[in-house]
């Protein structure tokens, strides 16, 4: 079994340097917010989230996630249109 990374300061700080500080965010607001489905039972809370706004900013993030073994959910414009991608473990960050 693989044993996943943890996220601590220098990985949310290095994140806000892809996207920006004000764009990095483990509010418990902003956590729950991305968690909306509730087709899938209880969706775990993500430990950060991610808005990235460029290909390139998310191609960086998901490089910085996978050099430290930190699992990771992609999501889109999240307008409920599709069901989306609920994370499934506490400590993956939210794109």
């Amino acid at each position: 079994m693989t044993e996943y990374g943890e996220i601590h300061l220098r990985f949310s700080v290095n994140l806000g340097r892809i996207v920006g500080s004000n764009n990095v965010s483990n509010t418990c607001e902003d956590l729950i917010n991305t968690v909306r489905m509730k087709a899938f039972g209880s969706p775990h809370l993500p430990s950060v989230v991610v808005s990235a706004s460029s290909t390139m900013q998310v191609s960086s993030i998901m490089k910085l996630a996978t050099e430290n073994i930190i699992p990771f959910t992609p999501q889109g414009s999240r307008t409920g249109l599709s069901v989306g991608s609920p994370s499934i473990r506490r400590d993956s960050s939210i794109v």
